[in-house]
């Protein structure tokens, strides 16, 4: 799933290179080159719910921060402490994955503005070690 997970964000990267940046975002090259990066993004939501099922979510913010506002509120509320020690630890887990998320966004918006669509290159270069460090454990 790892391997194919790169090749989709290599793939993408070519696309986004080749055809991008999109000014009709309704044209072939635009909707291929998503669909592509949607594909990837499913691996990755499908290997995290197989692999790292109870840890936050990392492809899935909305409900992640809902969740962090509904424990905020029972924390500051004074929910019972059969609520509290269940949404605390929980808080910790889903905040960091909320601002390590947050820092992504900020360094993907960098990066655009730096790189342009070349930007697209660097996830598939970044994730390439970890399929080789996969096939090697995997022996």
């Amino acid at each position: 799933m790892l391997a194919l997970k790169v090749l989709l964000l290599a793939i993408g990267a070519v696309f986004a290179v080749r055809f991008g940046p999109f000014a009709q975002g309704d044209s072939w090259q635009a909707i291929c080159t998503g669909m592509i990066l949607v594909a990837a993004m499913a691996i990755q939501n499908a290997a995290h719910r197989i692999h790292m099922g109870t840890e936050p979510p990392s492809t899935l913010m909305t409900g992640t921060t809902t969740q962090i506002m509904i424990d905020v509120a029972d924390v500051l509320r004074g929910a019972p402490v059969s609520v509290l020690t269940v949404a605390k630890p929980r808080l910790g887990k889903m905040a960091a994955s909320v601002a390590a998320f947050a820092l992504g966004c900020a360094g993907g918006a960098c990066l655009y503005a730096t790189l342009g669509t070349w930007c697209f290159v660097l996830p598939p270069l970044i994730a390439v070690p970890a399929v080789f460090l996969a096939t090697v454990e995997r022996k």
